[in-house]
């Protein structure tokens, strides 16, 4: 084998989308326009099978990807950012409000999607794709009095957080902050990540950069309609 492409079909943004969850060439045969290839054949397959986009993230400095998938007719769309949390302590600052976070076994869907609301979510981190692998997640919810007002799904090996939200009328109130530290405590290498925010999304940034998160990497969303 020279090379392979591995794809994910499902819904995105109401299309059903063939997302590309990794590509590789062997370092010998790079340069010979093998991924062009692939991508070749595979495009009218997929086209058979009724998908009506194609989905993929690239580091934003790989230029020479980006050029392969700009020639196959793929757009950039958004600029993505990956944030990493690395210390070793977690700063402690309480919430205005009386709040209780707990774990939970069983998810209230569309609860958590009503907390999301339009805010951009990734391939990666949607609620179907989360549901999929709910077995390796934890999953914590926060309440004022009896109320449920945020969530987080995160997986206590890896600190990969797959979504979080608070309830839009109990935001900046450092409910928030008390969820990620809740995280943290749990998780097993006391380090926490979390994918593809997009830089549309001011208030995400600054929440995650305000408690510490650093940058890893930053990406383009692409895609082919």
């Amino acid at each position: 084998m020279l090379g392979f492409i591995m794809n994910a079909i499902g819904q995105f943004d109401g299309k059903l989308t063939a997302y590309n969850g990794g590509t590789g060439v062997i370092p010998t045969q790079r340069g010979l326009k093998l991924g062009e290839r692939l991508y070749e054949f595979l495009m009218p397959a997929l086209a058979q099978k009724g998908i009506q986009q194609l989905l993929l993230e690239v580091i934003a400095d790989n230029a020479p990807a980006i050029r392969l998938y700009e020639k196959l007719g793929f757009e950039k769309t958004q600029k993505l950012t990956c944030f990493a949390y690395l210390s070793p302590t977690f700063p402690k600052e309480k919430s205005s409000l009386p709040i209780q976070i707990s774990k939970v076994e069983t998810p209230d869907w569309s609860k958590y999607q009503a907390f999301v609301g339009n805010a951009y979510v990734c391939w990666q981190n949607q609620l179907e794709a989360v549901a999929r692998d709910l077995n390796q997640e934890t999953i914590l919810e926060v309440y004022h009095k009896t109320e449920t007002i945020g969530f987080a799904i995160f997986n206590l090996q890896s600190g990969k957080i797959s979504q979080m939200a608070i309830s839009e009328a109990y935001r900046n109130q450092k409910i928030g902050h008390n969820l990620v530290r809740a995280m943290h405590a749990l998780s097993a290498h006391k380090r926490l990540s979390i994918l593809n925010i997009s830089q549309k999304d001011r208030q995400a940034l600054s929440f995650f950069q305000n408690l510490g998160f650093s940058v890893a990497v930053e990406q383009f969303e692409m895609r082919r309609v």
